[in-house]
């Protein structure tokens, strides 16, 4: 256990907060956090588990975040009150426990309310001995994996050159968010496979808990012909939920293998040179000045340009369909809601004063939903059934009606 006295008495507890920020290992940091909580304990370092449990992934700054993101009503103190009971709560536990810090982690604590940020702040102050500590990364590949993870999750076409050029200045905007918010910030310099040993000395816990710690892969990145398939996917279905369907599918299908990264001196010299004033700001903030920011060794370690995927391995496409069968079928309604919001032309134009005035397809399907999930047409279901059921094709206004029996099922309306 550590010591939390010193010459004067007790010795408030270090509050040590990890906010990233994106692509900056945090996923890692924190899967290696709560595996070792018991043994960081013992060390001295408190680690809180999440009022559910559930902190291997994402950190244990939910409840924290939580509370930073909810806004005050009036003159209430009610989420300020819930602020101070949840750290007081992480003092006491490590008064119970001896422990000389308490850490937590979160990329979404400087994302909280301005407000209930600054209170947060002065509590931790009162309670605690606060610092930040967050990580500065090589430009060129922050971009490299931000867009990685924007073709895994939000659907994203893109080919990277595009998207480093549109973004270049975005890696500035996450971290400068955090030095604004957190003056007492040490940044550290990001290096994957020195990540947990870098993290774990900072922390000052005994070099044995970080053995081994440099093999731990958290959602990896993809391999070239996966990033190829999924670009190809996202440009025809434009679907973040199916982006990340078959993401998962392929990181649960082969976690292990290496993944793909390609270094472009051009593009990264261009891009380095445009943050390199701001790199340069950020020398006061850094616990080690003697490691570079630059990382040739990553460049190094990269893979020239590939050529581009004319045939995919069969194993590769039966995941893929898989994948797009099960989508199809959970997301089946709204894939085709979607598709009459985004049609050029309405199918009513063509029907003429057939159709009551005010008929609007996407309206009928939402106000009645057994025909959108029957697949039936909106326009021909009504016709053919929705008039005489006295079927809801438009939201009455205040004060309108429009007759409405009890809609029978749409089921054998096709």
């Amino acid at each position: 256990m550590g010591s939390n006295v010193g010459a004067g008495g007790p010795m408030r507890p270090r509050f040590v907060l990890h906010v990233g920020p994106n692509k900056t290992g945090s996923s890692a940091i924190q899967h290696w956090l709560a595996e070792r909580a018991d043994q960081l304990a013992a060390d001295g370092v408190l680690y809180p588990c999440l009022a559910n449990g559930g902190n291997i992934l994402g950190g244990n700054g939910n409840d924290l975040v939580a509370l930073l993101n909810t806004p005050r009503r009036g003159a209430e103190r009610g989420n300020f009150d819930a602020i101070s009971s949840l750290l007081e709560s992480y003092a006491a536990q490590a008064a119970d426990l001896g422990c000389h810090s308490v850490l937590l982690s979160s990329e979404f604590i400087p994302l909280g309310l301005e407000e209930n940020l600054e209170f947060f702040r002065i509590r931790a102050s009162e309670l605690f001995r606060p610092e930040v500590l967050a990580y500065v990364r090589d430009p060129y590949w922050w971009l490299w994996s931000a867009w990685g993870q924007a073709v895994k999750g939000d659907g994203l076409s893109e080919e990277f050159q595009a998207y480093a050029l549109r973004n270049c200045f975005s890696y500035q905007e996450a971290l400068t968010r955090c030095i604004q918010l957190f003056g007492n910030i040490k940044l550290l310099v990001y290096r994957d496979s020195k990540l947990i040993e870098g993290f774990a000395a900072e922390l000052g816990v005994s070099a044995e808990l970080a053995a081994g710690a440099s093999n731990i892969r958290v959602n990896r990145s993809l391999t070239f012909e996966e990033l190829e398939v999924l670009l190809v996917i996202n440009r025809i279905f434009r679907d973040s939920a199916l982006s990340k369907k078959i993401s998962n599918e392929m990181l649960r299908a082969k976690p292990d293998i290496p993944h793909y990264r390609h270094f472009d001196p051009v593009l990264a010299s261009a891009i380095r040179d445009a943050n390199a004033p701001f790199l340069a700001s950020l020398i006061r903030y850094m616990v080690d000045t003697g490691v570079p920011v630059i990382d040739v060794n990553m460049d190094n370690r990269s893979e020239g340009p590939q050529v581009p995927v004319d045939h995919i391995s069969k194993e590769l496409f039966l995941l893929v369909v898989e994948s797009v069968k099960r989508w199809q079928d959970e997301a089946s309604p709204y894939v085709r809601l979607r598709r009459y919001v985004m049609r050029p032309v309405s199918d009513e134009a063509g029907y003429g004063d057939e159709l009551p005035e005010g008929f609007n397809s996407v309206e009928y399907l939402v106000l009645n939903p057994d025909v959108l999930a029957a697949g039936s047409d909106p326009v021909v279901h009504y016709l053919s059934y929705g008039r005489s059921e006295g079927r809801l094709f438009k939201r009455p206004e205040a004060g309108e009606g429009q007759s409405q029996d009890t809609p029978q099922s749409a089921e054998g309306h096709q």
